[in-house]
This record gives C-alpha cells, sequence and structure tokens, in this order.
C-alpha cells in the first residue's frame, strides 16, 4: 500500500492560510462561494495513528449548493474539495479530496442575519486519483462536529460572514474497510477550521485538481 499511496495526488507547493479575518460578501448565502474554512497549519495536526500525519486542511470550492429550509432550521447540501498537506509521506503532498458535504444550520431558516450554531451532519470524501483512500467526519455521536455562523448586514449591498466548525475526521486506506481517527482532534474539542477569504493559490489547484479529474474519465 505504501508506493501507491506515494502516488496519490497533486502535489503542490504548500501556502500558509490568510490571518484569521471575517469575510465580506456581497452574497450572505451559505456556504460563501468565494470562501473556505480552513485550519490554523502550526497549531493543529492530523495524525491517523502514524500511518498518515499531516496539517493546513482546506475546506473550498463548494458546487452544486441546495438549501433547504427543515423546520426552524436550514439544510445546506453541495460538493466540495478538502486539502491537507501530508507530512509523513515523502515530498509533503498536497493530498486533494472532493466529495459530498452535509451542513446544518440551526435556527437560519428564512434568517438572513444573526448569529447560528452550526454543525457538518456528514462529510464523504475520496482522493484524487487513489478512490481507495477515503476521508470523512467521524459519525461517532459522541464526536459531533459542532460551530457557528454569524451574519451581519454591512449596508450597501455588503454582509460580513464569521464562522468556524469543530470536526472530527476519520480516514480509510482501504476503501472503508477499516477507519482510522484523528488522535490529535480526539484531545480537543475537535480540529477548528475557520472561514477565510479563499487565497489565489486555491484557485489554481481547483484548476489542477480538474485536470486530475478529466484524465480519469
Amino acid at each position: 500500500m505504501g508506493a501507491a499511496l506515494l502516488g496519490l495526488v497533486a502535489a503542490g507547493s504548500a501556502w500558509a492560510p490568510e490571518a484569521a479575518a471575517d469575510l465580506g460578501v456581497t452574497d450572505p448565502s451559505l456556504p460563501p462561494v468565494s470562501g473556505e474554512w480552513a485550519s490554523d497549519p502550526v497549531a493543529q495536526m492530523l495524525d491517523y495513528g502514524g500511518l498518515v500525519q499531516g496539517y493546513d486542511v482546506h475546506l473550498f470550492d463548494f458546487s452544486n449548493i441546495v438549501r433547504q429550509n427543515v423546520g426552524a432550521d436550514e439544510r445546506i447540501t453541495c460538493d466540495a474539495l478538502l486539502t491537507a498537506i501530508v507530512t509523513s509521506w515523502p515530498g509533503e503532498p498536497t493530498v486533494v479530496f472532493a466529495g459530498p458535504i452535509e451542513i446544518l444550520v440551526f435556527g437560519k431558516a428564512d434568517q438572513t442575519t444573526g448569529t447560528f450554531s452550526a454543525q457538518i451532519l456528514s462529510l464523504d470524501a475520496a482522493a484524487f486519483s487513489m478512490p481507495d483512500v477515503l476521508l470523512r467526519v467521524s459519525p461517532n455521536p459522541d464526536l459531533t462536529s459542532t460551530g457557528q455562523v454569524t451574519v451581519t448586514d454591512l449596508g450597501g449591498g455588503m454582509w460580513n460572514i464569521d464562522s468556524f466548525f469543530d470536526v472530527y475526521t476519520e480516514l480509510s486506506p482501504n476503501k472503508g474497510l477499516t477507519w482510522l481517527p484523528d488522535l490529535e482532534a480526539l484531545q480537543r474539542p475537535g480540529h477548528r477550521l475557520t472561514l477565510l477569504p479563499e487565497p489565489a493559490t486555491l484557485s489554481l489547484l481547483v484548476l489542477g485538481a480538474a485536470c486530475l479529474l478529466r484524465r480519469r474519465r
């Protein structure tokens, strides 16, 4: 398995997320297509039992977005990309995962502004060029993803969005036969992802990932 993992995906130059900042947008809908949720590359690591270790998680490139009111809550389903730099593999490649994500924002039905609790209900993603390697938000009911979203009307057609999620992820190297928890996140309230403006380097990575997907087809 080791040799196959080394050929995983999209290797590229590492980037550091911008300093934590609110996101200014012209559309207050979630998720903001011009933003990303990213982790602190220094303070937070990924550790799946020593098999895979990494850092610098980015969740971005939201597409095929469907928003639906469920009682008082807003349920969001869409496709997304998630990347992480893997330090336990030679060259420290940036690994790209793609898959569907489902988010629930409590009390946000028919509301534009306010502060809302939120939760990533599910995230199931496969690595580009290596579909046996899967990543998901932990389904353990004792380790639920939690978060918060604040939307503020700035006037003049502009809104500010401030948001974070604390997530617990699991990795499977064998197409879901076994799942490895992120041991670092288990020692915290989760792996924190904070909403930031999407850097231009991520857009380049999206283009590269799209090229890889076309080659697979």
